[in-house]
C-alpha cells in the first residue's frame, strides 16, 4: 500500500497534481514563471502569449536547483534589482 508520501512523490504528475490541489495565492510557482516569462514581456495580453498553456506547476518541479551561494546573489540581486552592484567576497 504504501505511505502518504511514497504516493504523492512516485512521479512529478502526482506530486504536481497535490500541489495543484492546495489554495493558494502566491505560490512558488506561479512567482517563478512569471519572474521567467511575464516580467519583460511586451505583450498587451496573455491571449497571444507562446507559455500560457505550459503547467507552471510541472514547469517549477524541473528547474535547476540553485546552490547556496547562487540564491544569496539571486536574493541581493532581487532586491538592487535598479541599482549598479558589484559583490565581492574575501574569505
Amino acid at each position: 500500500m504504501g505511505t502518504r508520501f511514497e504516493r504523492i512523490t512516485e512521479s512529478p504528475d502526482a506530486l504536481a497534481a497535490v500541489l495543484a490541489s492546495i489554495p493558494t495565492a502566491d505560490a512558488p510557482w506561479d512567482i517563478a514563471f512569471e519572474q521567467a516569462f511575464c516580467a519583460n514581456c511586451t505583450l498587451e495580453n496573455c491571449d497571444d502569449c507562446p507559455h500560457k498553456n505550459v503547467d507552471r506547476i510541472k514547469w517549477w518541479l524541473g528547474q535547476k536547483v540553485l546552490e547556496p551561494a547562487e540564491q544569496l546573489q539571486d536574493l541581493i540581486n532581487g532586491d538592487f534589482r535598479d541599482c549598479a552592484l558589484e559583490l565581492q567576497f574575501n574569505y
